[in-house]
């Protein structure tokens, strides 16, 4: 079984901290699970799936709060395993969140150094 401290949640909105629910992105209620991603994961599914998009809003979760529901499942388009949280996760349930902004460069560019997508402590 795959583990990490934190797993990741990737929006174009702003989320909102006080919402009871996180809001689902389309992608999510079609497969009928939340998509999530390590932060090893964060910057390739960014360029990936967000390549078009300027800013970037990043949740970030404790595996441990988030574990009961989750499951590491093999992505669709590789081999890769990815988390799969089946359930609703409230913003309340958060660590923290961070905005980030492309410019010119890829998203694998802007975020493949980045501390707080580590497995530590660090915020």
């Amino acid at each position: 079984m795959k583990t990490t401290r934190y797993v990741y949640k990737i929006v174009s909105t702003p989320p909102d901290p006080n919402s009871p629910k996180l809001e689902l992105l389309q992608i999510d209620k079609d497969s009928g699970f939340i998509h999530l991603s390590s932060g090893r994961q964060v910057p390739n599914t960014c360029d990936r799936f967000f390549s078009n998009v300027a800013t970037l809003y990043i949740i970030k979760f404790s595996h441990e709060k988030l574990a009961d529901h989750m499951k590491w499942e093999r992505a669709l388009h590789n081999d890769e395993v990815f988390p799969h949280y089946y359930g609703d996760i409230s913003m309340r349930d958060a660590d923290s969140f961070r905005e980030f902004h492309k410019g010119e460069a890829p998203w694998v560019s802007v975020l493949e150094n980045e501390a707080w997508l580590s497995d530590t402590d660090r915020k």
